[in-house]
């Protein structure tokens, strides 16, 4: 439901001025950085605030100091080192972009967001050499804290080390250095965000607190980075770092879920399998969406469609919202206990369940706990009673009676009236949606939920509330609607993952628009790896369009290849990917509610070139297991010819996909020496590797796998034999 809130927002460009002071705070672990935003409005202001993904998006959140002897509006934030997007907003109403800024974002309405890298980039974009003999010791960085350290069970700990770009040829780990038995574990480069690398590794057996520190190798030069935060020759009378297994470091995700392809369905749209509780006045099925229409899609209607889920190779389900409200979209909830009618009954929908588990289907729903609707009996009961009612504490009221227009006199979702906010605050409300998650958690047997607007909320309510889902079994999912970084709500106590639109924001530039090149889609992937802990990137849900958002087809202009080639890399990414309902068959649209259309169900209506496509590729993924939980490397991103690359490793299995996204035909070198280099593994020469899409299949020669030719907008998913 963001992207309602996010439609109110009028992107103006204007003329802005930044200012940045990049000095580390003195806090232990994380980085900090002072940043001075000051910003000249070309309109006249009565008042200036800063909005970003920093404080999401609140405009009210930060507001600007103005200097009468500059003319300007300035605040000071202290920031984590990182990637962020930003505006001004003037009067609270006219936001402002800032074209000085050399990096920007769209904004997905016309206008951009201003991208601002915070931390040590400023000082390290010089060149390096890899095996120059040289280390920029100052660029070398690690803390005990997410998600440079993090346990995955109690004897197993994976470790993050940051160097600069290019500089180092082997990073390792000495484990327990100085005792009678150290070990050495090589790190496998992880990603990189254009200034920097950070390197990982795993290390099974250890005990706690597990004492290490990191050689790092160059040539000639040999160093060891420790706890100090310096870099020496030896590693002899240096103080170590020391993980220890606590709370803050243990990050548990559910395993059914990692790697797993999830199908999202709109449930009004997707089959009417049950026209007899259809609501009144239902549209023909091919009718166009309105915001406020019906087409009698229900949950029988799903369970017809398993069968057609299974032919997809579809291992999950996320519903929209089921429970009973007024509206086609059902986010303004009725009854949280109760179906809705024109969906059908508790009894249709455990019959629904207990099918898709016999095809090892898991189902989480949408919990929308941030506000109900206005027919809520709680809130109804307010409105019958006023200030005499006993849940008047449940919402936030500024006046009595109830007036719900023109404008509402309660707080509510950004100002609509049939959603008023709950007070998640209150005890009470929190045992009632409690109470709701335990009886759909536990009694019905849902495996997780997709929270709605969950930055809305505090922050302790979710660590209570995943204190009580985990509770009922720690394989209950919990996935949550970000739109932007959600690292604060990925630290081990809230959230297992959240819908990954950042990853939908890099292919959409890169595949259906061209704005990006490779190797800037090289780098946002990589920062988004980098800023989720393991587990987290393990379970991500990564979409490439929602109920939201405009169909990525539409967004490619109809272009199937330019689909096709952004689907090919979706299904062959780490973490969980999502398929949008009808995605599949072709269906285009704009925003909500044209990207909610009715599924079509008639052979003859479906795209059966992007059918096959989805097919095939689903069928791949799960049949390697190199695709699903295989380590990530990038082998090429050459922003010349439009051509990336990278592999994926399970230790069993290795994967070279390899995407040529520019217009013309031609051939394709990827550096297999790389691998050895950045510690995955060496390729001997003379190995094969075969194309699982054409059957087409390639010899690597002195470090080099070669293809003669790579057809426009095209792809290849090669596994050495």
């Amino acid at each position: 439901m963001e992207e309602l809130m996010r439609s109110n927002w009028k992107a103006l460009l204007s003329i802005t001025v930044l200012l940045l002071t990049a000095t580390v705070s003195s806090s232990e672990g994380a980085r900090r950085f002072p940043v001075t935003f000051e910003f000249s409005p070309p309109v006249s202001a009565g008042t200036v605030t800063l909005a970003g993904n920093f404080n999401n998006w609140n405009k009210n959140a930060q507001p600007m100091q103005f200097d009468a002897t500059k003319g300007s509006w300035t605040v000071t934030l202290e920031l984590l080192e990182g990637e962020y997007q930003y505006k001004f907003v003037v009067d609270g109403e006219k936001w402002f972009s800032d074209p000085n800024q050399e990096l920007k974002a769209p904004d997905g309405f016309g206008g951009f967001n201003s991208i601002l890298k915070v931390g040590d980039y400023g000082r390290f974009k010089q060149p390096a050499g890899r095996g120059d003999g040289k280390i920029l010791s100052e660029a070398v960085y690690h803390a005990t804290e997410l998600p440079y350290a993090q346990w995955a069970d109690g004897s197993t700990i994976s470790l993050r080390l940051r160097v600069k770009k290019g500089d180092v040829e082997y990073c390792g780990i000495v484990v327990s250095p100085g005792s009678s038995e150290p070990r050495e574990v090589p790190m496998k480069l992880f990603s990189q965000d254009g200034v920097f690398e950070y390197f990982r590794a795993l290390i099974p057996d250890v005990s706690t607190p597990v004492n290490y520190v990191f050689k790092l190798r160059d040539g000639s030069r040999q160093l060891y980075y420790c706890s100090d935060d310096s870099c020496h020759s030896t590693f002899e009378s240096r103080p170590p770092f020391a993980a220890a297994l606590v709370d803050s470091l243990v990050f548990v995700t559910p395993a059914w879920a990692k790697g797993r392809v999830f199908y999202q369905i709109f449930p009004e749209r997707f089959r009417n399998g049950d026209p007899s509780n259809d609501p009144p006045g239902v549209e023909k099925w091919e009718a166009q969406p309105t915001s406020f229409n019906f087409f009698g899609g229900d949950l029988q209607g799903v369970i017809d469609g398993l069968g057609y889920m299974d032919t997809l190779g579809i291992e999950a389900i996320y519903f929209n919202p089921i429970f009973e409200a007024t509206s086609s979209h059902k986010y303004n909830t009725e009854d949280y206990m109760k179906i809705d009618p024109h969906f059908g009954t508790l009894d249709t929908f455990r019959d629904l369940l207990e099918r898709a588990h016999q095809r090892n289907i898991c189902i989480i729903l949408d919990g929308v706990f941030n506000h109900s609707g206005y027919e809520f009996w709680a809130f109804q009961d307010v409105v019958k009673n006023g200030r005499a009612s006993k849940y008047v504490s449940w919402y936030t009221f500024y006046g009595f009676p109830v007036v719900k227009d023109p404008k509402p006199n309660y707080e509510c979702w950004w100002g609509f009236g049939d959603l008023p906010k709950l007070n998640t605050n209150n005890p009470d409300v929190r045992e009632y949606i409690f109470s709701v998650d335990d009886f759909w958690a536990r009694q019905v047997g849902i495996d997780g939920w997709r929270l709605d607007v969950p930055n809305e909320v505090p922050h302790d309510f979710w660590r209570e509330f995943r204190k009580v889902t985990k509770s009922i079994s720690k394989d209950k999912y919990i996935l949550g609607e970000i739109w932007d970084n959600g690292a604060q709500w990925l630290k081990g106590d809230e959230f297992d993952a959240v819908m990954n639109y950042r990853f939908r924001t890099a292919l959409i530039d890169f595949f259906a628009t061209g704005r990006t090149d490779p190797e800037r889609f090289d780098e946002v992937l990589g920062v988004l790896r980098m800023d989720y802990p393991d587990a987290a990137n393990d379970v991500m849900l990564n979409l490439i369009g929602s109920h939201d958002t405009e169909r990525f087809l539409t967004l490619c202009g109809g272009d199937v290849k330019k689909m096709k080639l952004a689907i090919l890399f979706q299904m062959t990414y780490p973490g969980s990917p999502c398929i949008y309902y009808g995605d599949e068959i072709g269906l285009t649209g704009g925003k909500d509610p044209d990207c909610r259309k009715t599924f079509k169900w008639d052979p003859a209506e479906q795209n059966k070139e992007l059918l096959e496509s989805y097919r095939k590729l689903v069928a791949l993924r799960d049949s390697h297991p190199s695709l699903k939980y295989g380590d990530f490397f990038t082998l090429l991103a050459d922003r010349n010819r439009n051509l990336f690359g990278f592999a994926r490793d399970s230790g069993t299995e290795l994967a070279v996909i390899v995407v040529n996204n520019d217009l013309s035909k031609q051939p394709v070198q990827i550096d297999l020496n790389k691998l050895k280099t950045l510690g995955q593994r060496p390729i001997a020469a003379g190995k094969l590797f075969k194309d699982a899409l054409s059957g087409k299949a390639f010899k690597s020669e002195k470090g080099r796998l070669t293809v003669p030719v790579m057809e426009p907008k095209s792809g290849l998913v090669m596994f050495l034999q």
